[in-house]
């Protein structure tokens, strides 16, 4: 299951790179993801064997995966429109994070934590792209990738208007939402019984209070916008 999680992710993460930076070749990208895709799918299917529930989750998802994706490249051309709705659609490009646990919930007979798993993604996922888009948001804004938080700071104003934001109460608000996601995968991942899913979310809200800090000072003090984490 750890190798299937890795295949999937090596799937996904072909598409982003030629999506977004026009990595390798379009061909080979093309036939490497779906390499990766039949290596997830193959072992995935070793745990699940025919249980109807997951394949059927296992469809949904790739279908809501190619959509999102795709509503994506739309989103952020700078004359879309881009809120927070659409922000959660786009999110379901995330989805297949949830495959290898409801693989194991259905080998393990606990299918009624599925709907719980896919609100944990959701929200760990949610909380993790807003800190993306907010340590990118002037890459994003040089590059043409009107992300939603780019938005919020002003960004189809302008570089100062950014800037000006992210000094006011742009950096504070971002993070708010992010803690109020990080806030419900714990409460998810306590319901769960999943421990380690909720040291890493308190672990997480602290590298986000770090990062918060580090973002005030780069800012006030005019040094690189983005510190990681």
């Amino acid at each position: 299951m750890v190798e299937a999680t890795v295949a999937g992710y090596l799937y996904v993460r072909v598409h982003d790179d030629r999506l977004d930076d026009n990595v390798g070749d379009a061909d080979v990208a093309m036939f490497l993801a779906d390499s990766f895709l039949v290596r997830h799918q193959v072992l995935i299917a070793r745990h699940v064997g025919n249980d109807p529930r997951f394949w059927e989750l296992f469809e949904s998802v790739a279908h809501g995966y190619a959509d999102a994706m795709l509503l994506e490249r739309q989103a952020l051309r700078p004359e879309s429109h881009y809120d927070a709705s659409v922000f959660d659609l786009v999110l379901a490009r995330s989805q297949p994070l949830v495959l290898p646990g409801a693989a194991l919930l259905s080998a393990t007979g606990r299918w009624d934590l599925v709907e719980p798993l896919q609100s944990f993604v959701h929200h760990a996922v949610r909380a993790g792209q807003l800190v993306d888009d907010l340590t990118d948001c002037l890459q994003d804004l040089q590059r043409g990738r009107y992300t939603w938080v780019l938005r919020r700071l002003g960004g189809e104003q302008g570089q100062e208007m950014v800037l000006g934001r992210l000094i006011g109460s742009g950096i504070d608000e971002i993070v708010e939402d992010v803690m109020a996601d990080l806030d419900q995968a714990a409460v998810l991942a306590q319901a769960m019984s999943m421990p380690d899913a909720v040291a890493w979310v308190a672990a997480r809200r602290q590298s986000v209070l770090d990062l918060r800090e580090r973002m005030l000072l780069s800012e006030l003090f005019g040094r690189s916008l983005r510190p990681r984490i």
